[in-house]
């Protein structure tokens, strides 16, 4: 049965920020300060540049939903995103099709679309992430993706079409709706008449990342090892380039004017390829697009964007450090950039302004609640930030948290009684009025984990063979048995049942006396534990993936298919398990029965925390933060 999701018409209106359309809808409000940039590249500020947003988030969220039952659909239950708005999925192209409106898609098969007031959003019903979008001058716009997803909107609704391959599709363009072509994996390109699409043979066997069609008979594509190679109508052949990189992008305007984007930037002038920007290192650039030869737009990575003016580069004032994935635009004054963890943002000839909000683009290391209404997020830069009241309420930001320092763990009694952990020794603790410096051994410890019963009777677990305990007043270390030199997770039942998790297998327990060595089974490296008594315990880890449980006599592995490490777990007194596996995906145990979500399959999950009868939390790299409420 043909599947067809929408993708015209219906949008909710509203200013500067995407919007979920359809059955639930999320929406803010954008505003903050702005910074001038010189994007012509003549000295001269052509008005403020990327404006900061202050977003108060909305009653509701996009969600993800969970199959919790086993039965192969979603459940009511779902995973929410909290942060960034609408989602925190990497969005891998952008096409701009008129003046200030524009295409956007991405991980998880998230397809966006700005209307110059306001937007849509929508996610294709199997999740497929999606690489790159494309619209004819007709109006018909494609977009493309893994596994040879190939969808096409008409102006009404999104219909899949056959591919005639299974390789991953990393780049689609035309030159008019009977002349299509879609590149990827393993020289994979195929070609779309306007009837239906075919695979055409070529010699090119690495990946090819990037396309764009002059006319039929004068089109460019490039990828790994340096391939770029034109179209002349009738074949593709090789225009070598003297370099073996990995091209990710190509923008023409005719066959003596390419540019072809990666780790470095050439221009083909019909004769030869160049340096276009000799004297600028880029680092890698996955996105090229212009207006002519005095006007060619890069996105990289690490936030890097700019212009090059045919004499000089100017660097774009967006204010990210997500990698840059796509840009593309209609003119100078109408330029969109779209990256990872949803980064997207809008020129308008006097400012770049951010089309999507983000709480924080820092990568969050842990989380801890002390209720629904008090949320709290260690930053692995030292951020620390706070949400008190329900989802509409806004964060407070506590920049001195972390003393500067990388945080690792986050752990609290209750809300006037808040630690933080993390590197060069850092252990500060929040009172209810202000952070207080808890510090010791900085010269060589490094803490990652931190876990307690009380305020007087709080343990931390690091590199170093690292076990220290608070007294309410001081820190005591612990002696832990000789050759465990890393611990990655602390967890205990009671004051008296303390577990500690580490490298090659490692775990150690604490009966009220002394810290012992317990036999694992493994020696992989553990990274996380937690549990619920002292006769039912969990710990997780990878390399390879491992989950053992503590039945109060032994260690055992449990058996769970895992293609990647686990990296955190939580468990409960009604029996449900929670394990977070790298890169997004949730395993629950309910009943003696295991489930699994992928929330992501990109952007990167590190951390796992729960309030039983409350909610779940799960955050990660570029600020992601999502929610599952009971």
């Amino acid at each position: 049965m043909e599947e067809r999701t929408v993708c015209g018409g219906l949008r909710a209106r509203l200013l500067a920020l995407w919007t979920l359309a359809a059955a639930s809808g999320c929406s803010g409000a954008a505003g903050g300060t702005t910074d001038d940039a010189d994007m012509a590249g003549d000295g001269v500020t052509g008005g403020d540049g990327f404006s900061d947003t202050a977003f108060t988030p909305a009653a509701e969220e996009i969600c993800v939903g969970a199959d919790e039952n086993g039965d192969g659909t979603a459940d009511d239950a779902r995973w929410c995103w909290l942060h960034p708005r609408p989602a925190g999925y990497a969005l891998n192209g952008v096409w701009a099709d008129a003046r200030g409106k524009a295409w956007m898609v991405g991980e998880m098969g998230t397809v966006l679309r700005w209307d110059g007031d306001g937007g849509s959003v929508a996610r294709q019903p199997d999740g497929t992430t999606l690489r790159a979008v494309w619209t004819a001058p007709t109006g018909e716009t494609w977009a493309v993706g893994e596994k040879g997803t190939i969808l096409r909107c008409d102006g009404v609704a999104w219909t899949s079409e056959a591919s005639g391959t299974r390789a991953a599709l990393l780049a689609v363009h035309g030159s008019s709706a009977q002349d299509v072509w879609a590149v990827g994996e393993d020289g994979t390109f195929a070609h779309d008449d306007g009837s239906s699409w075919s695979i055409v043979p070529t010699a090119v066997l690495e990946a090819v990342s990037g396309a764009w069609i002059v006319a039929p008979d004068d089109a460019w594509a490039v990828g790994e090892e340096g391939a770029t190679v034109h179209w002349d109508g009738e074949r593709w052949s090789f225009v070598p380039t003297d370099v073996r990189i990995q091209f990710l992008d190509v923008w023409a305007r005719s066959s003596s004017e390419v540019i072809a984007a990666g780790s470095q930037v050439l221009r083909w002038n019909g004769d030869s390829w160049a340096n276009l920007v000799p004297d600028v290192t880029f680092g890698s650039c996955a996105g090229v697009w212009g207006t002519g030869p005095a006007s060619v737009w890069l996105a990289c990575w690490g936030g890097l964007a700019g212009q090059w003016n045919g004499a000089r580069w100017a660097e774009a004032s967006v204010d990210t450090t997500a990698n840059l994935r796509d840009v593309g635009g209609t003119g100078d004054d109408d330029v969109w950039l779209a990256g990872q963890g949803g980064a997207a943002f809008h020129w308008d000839g006097r400012r770049w302004r951010r089309t999507t909000s983000a709480l924080t683009e820092q990568g969050i290391a842990d989380g801890w609640a002390s209720g629904a209404e008090d949320l709290w997020l260690a930053g692995e830069e030292g951020e620390v930030l706070r949400r008190r009241g329900d989802i509409v309420d806004t964060w407070e930001f506590h920049p001195g948290g972390g003393g500067g320092g990388r945080l690792s763990a986050i752990w609290g009694s209750g809300p006037e009684d808040v630690w933080v952990v993390g590197e060069a020794g850092t252990i500060r603790q929040w009172d209810g009025t202000r952070w207080n410096e808890r510090n010791f051994d900085t010269e060589y410890r490094a803490w990652y984990d931190i876990w307690g019963t009380s305020p007087s009777d709080v343990w931390v677990a690091g590199a170093a063979m690292g076990i220290a305990r608070w007294n309410g007043s001081g820190w005591r270390t612990v002696a832990a048995p000789e050759g465990f030199r890393v611990l990655n997770g602390v967890w205990g039942s009671t004051a008296n049942d303390v577990w500690f998790v580490g490298h090659g297998g490692t775990v150690l327990h604490w009966d009220g006396a002394t810290v012992a060595a317990v036999a694992s089974g493994t020696e992989a490296d553990l990274l996380d534990v937690w549990g619920v008594s002292t006769t039912d315990a969990w710990a997780v880890g990878g390399y390879p993936p491992v989950v053992l449980h503590w039945d109060g006599a032994s260690w055992s592995p449990v058996a769970l298919a895992l293609d990647r490490p686990a990296l955190a777990v939580r468990a409960n007194a009604a029996g449900d398990v929670w394990i977070l596996e790298d890169p997004g995906r949730i395993h629950l145990r309910r009943g003696g029965l295991w489930t699994s979500t992928a929330v992501t399959t990109e952007t990167h999950l590190r951390a796992l925390w729960e309030i039983p009868g409350v909610g779940v939390w799960v955050a990660g790299e570029t600020g992601a933060l999502l929610e599952r409420m009971e």
